[in-house]
């Protein structure tokens, strides 16, 4: 089994991979795209792959990818990641290596991932949610302009 820790952000993402022992086994900066994880992850999925990665706006994205590619999958709340959130020498790099000796230890703090369903459905309603906030500023106004 190898343990990934992945710092991902827009445009690039840096993963670090140790074995069951700790050792560091590889590391690399791939463009966070389907192709930069594959190149980046593939030789490892097929050994047996554990990855964290924190939960962010690109983390739903990113975990589906990686389960698709194979791989098991731990979000992790970047708010209850002390070794991270305050450390001195924070980096990219630091972040991933944290990531994955914390999850080979088993001490990462999980977060629920909700189903693709689940996050659809939030987006609709989401989106309602502003349109009616919006329609209902624009009546306001027009009534405003009409009192006038």
């Amino acid at each position: 089994m190898f343990y990934a820790g992945i710092d991902a952000h827009v445009k690039s993402s840096t993963i670090w991979i140790v074995d069951r022992k700790g050792r560091k086994v590889s590391s690399s900066t791939v463009l966070t795209s389907a192709e930069g994880f594959a190149a980046g992850l593939s030789r490892w999925v097929r050994r047996g792959l554990k990855a964290a990665v924190e939960a962010s706006g690109i983390t739903p994205w990113i975990c589906q990818l990686l389960k698709d590619l194979g791989a098991k999958v731990v979000v992790v709340n970047p708010n209850r990641m002390r070794l991270i959130a305050e450390s001195r020498k924070k980096t990219d790099r630091v972040d991933a290596e944290t990531l994955a000796e914390l999850l080979r230890l088993g001490g990462l703090p999980e977060v629920h991932q909700p189903s693709i369903e689940a996050r659809r459905l939030r987006t609709e309603l989401s989106v309602r949610r502003q349109l009616v906030r919006q329609r209902t500023a624009m009546i306001n106004q027009a009534r405003g302009l009409l009192r006038g």
